[in-house]
Formats: structure tokens, sequence, C-alpha cells
């Protein structure tokens, strides 16, 4: 209990001190939240070199933006019902290009329960969390990197770590990636490439006020062997 209590603490400490340093910095006469809601439908679900799911699935979004700081939900959910999937967020934007983010990811099957949930013990657990590093570059070099690590949770994941660099032409994005442990199914620390691909954008009219986004994606883990794809649309 002593363990659940501190970790809990530790994450809530951590998110008022990323709003308090946002929240210093602003007029509030003038702060404009903004909630955006978002539903992808994918034929798989791809994730950092790895299919998750043989089924389509839906992956809702929920998210509020406020100037630098956001605070999100984002969720799959496979036709076959296989691996749901709720995951919390809270990013935070910093000077030239970098940010901040720290996610909550809750992979359950489905006889799971909301009991399981609150259930943060590092031995039992369902949850991984991972705090990740980003940069944007500018538009003359709009190249994107992430570094993401995983500081808590699910044994089988703690301390996977993840690196991405991603480079957009066009409607294209090339899009390359190593991780280690959890993405190598090895639990030793050595690194390889597992997500090497592309992903095509192409907006689709639909009428002169509503147009919906089709994306394909070609995901070559070159480590496991595997070539994967994915096609969907965004509402």
């Amino acid at each position: 209990m002593k363990l659940k209590i501190k970790v809990v603490l530790v994450i809530t400490s951590i998110i008022i001190g990323m709003t308090n340093v946002y929240a210093q910095g602003i007029d509030s006469t003038k702060s404009n939240i903004e909630f955006t809601p978002n539903v992808d439908i994918y034929s798989r679900f791809l994730w950092r070199g790895m299919q998750l799911s043989t089924s389509p699935s839906i992956q809702p979004t929920v998210k509020m933006v406020n100037s630098k700081l956001t605070l999100g939900y984002w969720g799959t959910y496979q036709f076959d019902g296989a691996t749901p999937e709720t995951d919390l967020y809270v990013s935070y934007s910093l000077p030239k290009g970098f940010g901040v983010t720290i996610t909550d990811y809750f992979v359950s099957a489905s006889d799971v329960t909301i009991g399981d949930y609150f259930d943060i013990d590092k031995a039992t657990t369902f949850h991984v969390m991972e705090g990740a590093l980003t940069y944007t570059g500018s538009e003359k070099f709009p190249i994107s990197l992430l570094y993401g690590y995983n500081f808590y949770g699910t044994a089988a994941y703690k301390g996977s770590m993840y690196a991405e660099a991603s480079y957009p032409i066009k409607n294209l994005t090339v899009i390359l990636g190593a991780g280690n442990e959890i993405y190598t199914g090895k639990t030793e620390s050595d690194w390889a490439i597992v997500n090497a691909g592309v992903k095509v954008v192409k907006t689709i009219k639909v009428t002169n006020d509503f147009s919906i986004p089709l994306t394909g994606q070609l995901m070559l883990n070159p480590y496991a062997q595997k070539l994967f794809y994915t096609i969907g649309f965004s509402f």
C-alpha cells in the first residue's frame, strides 16, 4: 500500500509541477482552452515495429490543449476484442522545438476489471509508464525525434527504451526506429532497428466543408524480419 501511495504521489507531483510551470506564464484573461475529440479506424494496429492486432481497430482520442500544455486520452479497441488499451498522457512544449511527455499505457484483456486499473503495484500492475523527450525541427528541416524510456510498470516492459526519427517529404513520411528489450523480445539491453517504413496521408474531400484524411503505412521490422501494412481513416 505504501508503494502505491508513493507512486501516485510521484506521478501527481510531476503533472502538477508541469501544470504550475505552465500556469505561471499565462494571463488567465487571455487563456484559450481547446478540447478536441478524434477517432481513427485502422485495418491493423501497428506500433513501433509491432503488429498489435490482426483485426481492424477503432482508436478514439480526446485532448485538452492550452498553449504549451496538453492533457489527453488515447485508446484502441480491436474488433476481435483482443487487447483493448486505455492511455492517459500529459505533454509540455519546451523552447527550441523540444517537448516532454509522460504516458500511462494500460493494456488489458477482456477479463480485466476496474479494480485492476487502480492496481499500480509493480508486481501485478497492467500499467506501463513512459517518459519521452521529443524534438520537432524547423520548417526548413522538419525532422521529428523521439526518445522514450519505460520507468515504471509491468516487469516485462520496465526499462525498455525506444528512439525514432521521422522526416516528411510532402505527404509522405519516412520513419526509422530502434529499441531494446520489449521491442526485440530479449532481456539484455542490446539495441536493434525494429521499425523502418513510410506513411502516406491523402485528404479525401467529401463536401466543401468536410474532408477525411486517409493514411496508409508500410512498416518493416528488420530485426524480426516481418513486414506489416495498415490503412485507415481519421475523423
